[in-house]
């Protein structure tokens, strides 16, 4: 058994073979930011093509900023999100 800071475990299918074990066909782990400090080998596994770009944006930065800030921060990601969709 392990013991992971995790904060979303979605297995979907589970399947079942011939001898009764179980397999999960598909999974999606989702880990606590907060604690990546902790396991630094699994976050290394990280695929950022499965995130919202503007999440990795925001995430690429310094989080030990004030709160205040980063909201602006966010703000301004979302907005250059919304012009390229405009200029798509």
């Amino acid at each position: 058994m392990y013991s992971l800071p995790l904060i979303q475990v979605e297995v979907n299918p589970l399947a079942e073979d011939s001898q009764g074990v179980l397999m999960a066909a598909d999974a999606k782990i989702g880990f606590d930011d907060n604690a990546s400090f902790r396991h630094k080998d699994l976050h290394a596994k990280r695929d950022e093509t499965q995130e919202d770009p503007r999440e990795v944006a925001v995430n690429a930065m310094d989080t030990c900023m004030h709160p205040f800030f980063l909201l602006h921060v966010f703000k301004c990601v979302l907005r250059e999100g919304e012009r390229e969709r405009e200029r798509e």
